[in-house]
């Protein structure tokens, strides 16, 4: 018994000493892999072109991000195409005295090509990366934030959910869909993650069609606010 201790010991601590270890992420869960290699310091996805949301798609970051996403991937779409196939739900309004809507899991909230359009979240954005790649769409949502890195450092761009600016996220407003209460969070956005650094991570982001580098907290807090949402596409 005690030399079968020691020899899991010894192999814990050689596997230690070569960066390789176990994976947890922040809900206790363990990634799928059993080991995966230290993160680099820094890494950057080259090649891919950012995209301008403006002046076609006011509303339409999500989709632009997909959009980049998609090209990367090889798939030869734009950002109207992509405006015109997702699923689409009126803006909430007003029945009976209260505020009533879809919910944007399952729809695009108005028209991204509107400036009065709100937005959508991750699961119609997966689903219309399966429509585009037959079914390769990777919703990695609720990941940690570590994981959301270690997809990058294997080479997969992420569409992320954060906010305009990296602003201060707060409660826009919210409305009933069924059972139901949506609080619509803003200001919502959608970019591409590209790349990071030691202390800053590096974006496509298509309210402003160019590369940025943005600080790793500021914008690890800015997705927790918007639900950690994160869709890629399986290599």
């Amino acid at each position: 018994m005690k030399k079968i201790k020691i020899i899991s010991i010894l192999i814990t601590i050689i596997l230690v000493s070569v960066g390789i270890f176990s994976t947890i992420d922040t809900n206790g869960i363990l990634n799928k892999s059993l080991f995966s290699i230290i993160l680099p310091s820094n890494y950057k996805i080259d090649g891919i072109t950012p995209l301008n949301q403006f002046p076609e798609m006011p509303t339409g970051c999500e989709l632009t991000s997909t959009t980049m996403l998609l090209n990367w991937y090889g798939v030869d779409v734009n950002k109207e195409e992509l405006g015109e196939a997702i699923e689409k739900a009126d803006v909430p309004s007003y029945i009976n005295g209260s505020l009533q809507g879809s919910s944007p899991n399952e729809y695009f909230i108005g028209d991204p090509f509107s400036s009065n359009g709100y937005g959508v979240y991750h699961k119609p954005i997966a689903k219309l990366v399966d429509k585009y790649t037959d079914g390769k769409s990777n919703d990695i949502t609720d990941c940690s934030f570590n994981k959301l890195l270690r997809t990058v450092a294997n080479g997969t761009p992420v569409v992320t959910w954060v906010t305009i600016n990296m602003k201060e996220s707060s409660v826009g407003s919210s409305w009933t869909n069924g059972d139901e209460t949506i609080e619509w969070i803003i200001p919502e956005h959608a970019v591409l993650l590209v790349g990071f650094t030691k202390d800053e991570v590096i974006i496509n982001d298509p309210y402003t069609g160019t590369e940025d580098n943005v600080d790793k907290d500021i914008f690890e807090d800015r997705w927790n606010s918007l639900g950690r949402q994160a869709v890629t596409i399986s290599k």
